[in-house]
């Protein structure tokens, strides 16, 4: 669900931010919204 979310943000934003994104999930999946969400 967040990945999705993220997901379609990052698309409207920039394209190279979906990958990035994508990547870090893997890592911040407990805590995604740190530092994440408040980055757009």
């Amino acid at each position: 669900m967040l990945s999705r979310y993220y997901h379609i943000i990052s698309k409207n934003r920039n394209v190279i931010k979906p990958i990035y994104l994508k990547k870090r999930d893997k890592h911040d999946k407990i805590r995604p919204k740190h530092g994440k969400k408040h980055e757009f």
